[in-house]
C-alpha cells in the first residue's frame, strides 16, 4: 500500500498520475489540485477532511477491475471535490467501482452513473 501526501495547496503532479497497483491501495491525502489521474489497477482512495480540486476539464478515470474510494466518515469529516474553475467541470469516467460516502461534490461530470445513498442525521429535541 501506498499514501501520497500533497503539501497543502499543492498541484499534483504537473502532468497526469497513473495508479498501477495490482491488489494495493493507494491513498491521497492532503489539499491541492490534480490533473488527470489514471486508475489502472488496485484501488485509490481519497482521505476525508480535505478538498481536492481538479483542473477543469481534466479526467478522472476508473478502469475496469479498479476501485475508487471517496471515504468520508461523517457529515463534519467529507471528501470535497471541486472544480479549478466555477461552472467548468472536470470529469469521472468509469467502468470500474465508485464507493462514495460523505462527499461534497461541485462542477463535476460523471460519464456513466454513480449511486449515492442521502444520510440524514435526525436529531432528537431535548
Amino acid at each position: 500500500d501506498q499514501t501520497y501526501t500533497i503539501a497543502f495547496g499543492g498541484t499534483v503532479p504537473t502532468g497526469d498520475l497513473t495508479i498501477n497497483k495490482s491488489d494495493k491501495i493507494a491513498t491521497i491525502i492532503g489539499s491541492g489540485t490534480l490533473n488527470n489521474v489514471l486508475l489502472s489497477a488496485g484501488t485509490l482512495s481519497f482521505s476525508p477532511g480535505y478538498t481536492y480540486t481538479f483542473v477543469a476539464g481534466k479526467t478522472l478515470s476508473v478502469a475496469s477491475g479498479t476501485t475508487l474510494n471517496f471515504a468520508g466518515t461523517g457529515p463534519s469529516n467529507m471528501v470535497t471535490l471541486r472544480s479549478g474553475t466555477t461552472d467548468s467541470p472536470w470529469c469521472l469516467t468509469k467502468t470500474g467501482t465508485v464507493s462514495a460516502d460523505y462527499v461534497d461534490v461541485k462542477d463535476s461530470n460523471a460519464s456513466r452513473p454513480i449511486v449515492g445513498y442521502e444520510r440524514r442525521h435526525d436529531y432528537a429535541r431535548l
